[in-house]
């Protein structure tokens, strides 16, 4: 596993701010009696081209997260497993998240299948907190349900067999949230 740091000042007010407006955010809906948990992960991310995806937009699937860095062995180890698990798996939405800039990421990262979508951490301290990742380490996989709520993750790298195990037990979690309702 590799540790991230905080890279500069500008990326630790940010990361300030961020976590203030999250905290805030969380007050005012345990003043309602609502857990944030119950409205899912959200974020808005840069892609390759710079055009913003938001998870909102990923429907219908159960959605695998990557966090991923470019000097990580680890995370260089992990590359092949979520390339056959995209190629096996197309009723799953496979995202890497590098926390690299574009031009060292992407040549490591040409060997993903194409639905593999690779966006860019812009504050990757605060994404992995957000993620349950409190010990900043990469690789870490988190995965969501159809309706974005954290079903599974895991620290270190996600083997082809564990991708698989996940993919099941989180169909089942939305089966289950969909019989119930």
């Amino acid at each position: 596993m590799c540790l991230l740091a905080l890279s500069s000042s500008f990326n630790f007010m940010f990361s300030l701010l961020s976590m203030r407006q999250i905290l805030v955010s969380f007050v005012l809906l345990a003043q309602l009696g609502l857990s944030p948990a119950a409205f899912g992960l959200t974020f808005e991310l840069p892609d390759v081209r710079d055009q913003w995806y938001e998870l909102a937009q990923t429907s219908d699937k159960v959605v695998f997260i990557f966090i991923w860095k470019s000097d990580c062995p680890s995370c260089q180890e992990e590359l092949s497993a979520i390339a056959q698990f995209a190629q096996a798996s197309p009723e799953a939405q496979l995202i890497l998240v590098t926390t690299d800039n574009w031009q060292v990421s992407l040549p490591k990262l040409q060997a993903l299948p194409s639905r593999v979508l690779l966006l860019r951490a812009l504050n990757v301290e605060s994404l992995l907190r957000r993620m349950g990742n409190q010990s900043m380490a990469v690789p870490f996989t988190l995965v969501l349900t159809k309706t974005h709520l954290p079903c599974q993750k895991k620290l270190g790298i996600a083997d082809l067999s564990w991708l698989e195990q996940s993919l099941a037990q989180c169909q089942a979690k939305t089966s289950n949230i969909n019989d119930n309702n």
